[in-house]
Protein backbone atom coordinates (compact mmCIF):
# COMPACT_ATOMS: atom_id res chain seq x y z
CA UNK A 1 0.00 0.00 0.00
CA UNK A 2 1.20 3.26 -0.33
CA UNK A 3 0.87 6.60 1.68
CA UNK A 4 -1.22 8.94 -0.48
CA UNK A 5 0.26 12.23 0.37
CA UNK A 6 3.40 11.28 0.48
CA UNK A 7 3.58 8.58 -2.13
CA UNK A 8 5.84 6.44 0.54
CA UNK A 9 5.26 2.74 0.44
CA UNK A 10 3.85 0.80 3.56
CA UNK A 11 4.18 -2.01 4.72
CA UNK A 12 2.07 -4.26 7.05
CA UNK A 13 3.97 -6.77 8.81
CA UNK A 14 2.77 -7.24 12.41
CA UNK A 15 4.74 -10.64 12.97
CA UNK A 16 8.33 -9.92 11.24
CA UNK A 17 11.90 -10.21 11.34
CA UNK A 18 12.75 -8.15 8.25
CA UNK A 19 15.63 -5.85 7.90
CA UNK A 20 14.41 -4.09 4.79
CA UNK A 21 11.61 -2.13 6.75
CA UNK A 22 11.91 0.79 9.51
CA UNK A 23 8.78 2.10 11.68
CA UNK A 24 6.51 4.44 10.01
CA UNK A 25 6.04 6.81 12.37
CA UNK A 26 2.64 7.65 13.68
CA UNK A 27 2.03 4.18 13.88
CA UNK A 28 1.98 1.49 16.83
CA UNK A 29 5.25 -1.02 16.39
CA UNK A 30 4.53 -3.85 14.77
CA UNK A 31 2.05 -2.25 12.63
CA UNK A 32 3.10 -0.20 9.28
CA UNK A 33 6.33 0.09 8.32
CA UNK A 34 8.49 2.10 5.79
CA UNK A 35 10.56 -0.22 2.72
CA UNK A 36 14.21 0.98 2.97
CA UNK A 37 15.14 2.52 -0.06
CA UNK A 38 12.05 2.56 -1.72
CA UNK A 39 10.77 6.75 -1.16
CA UNK A 40 7.74 6.49 -3.95
CA UNK A 41 5.52 3.47 -5.21
CA UNK A 42 7.45 3.99 -8.60
CA UNK A 43 10.98 2.67 -6.48
CA UNK A 44 9.09 -0.12 -4.96
CA UNK A 45 7.85 -1.49 -8.32
CA UNK A 46 11.62 -0.93 -9.86
CA UNK A 47 12.74 -3.37 -6.99
CA UNK A 48 10.11 -5.72 -7.55
CA UNK A 49 11.03 -5.80 -11.17
CA UNK A 50 14.53 -6.02 -10.97
CA UNK A 51 14.17 -8.68 -8.30
CA UNK A 52 11.91 -10.25 -10.82
CA UNK A 53 14.30 -10.43 -13.75
CA UNK A 54 16.95 -11.64 -11.86
CA UNK A 55 14.73 -14.27 -10.41
CA UNK A 56 13.87 -15.35 -14.31
CA UNK A 57 17.30 -14.95 -15.48
CA UNK A 58 18.85 -17.03 -12.87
Amino acid sequence: MYHKQSGEVLMYAHDHNFDFITPFETYPEYTFHKINNCLTFGDWIEKIAVQMLNHINN
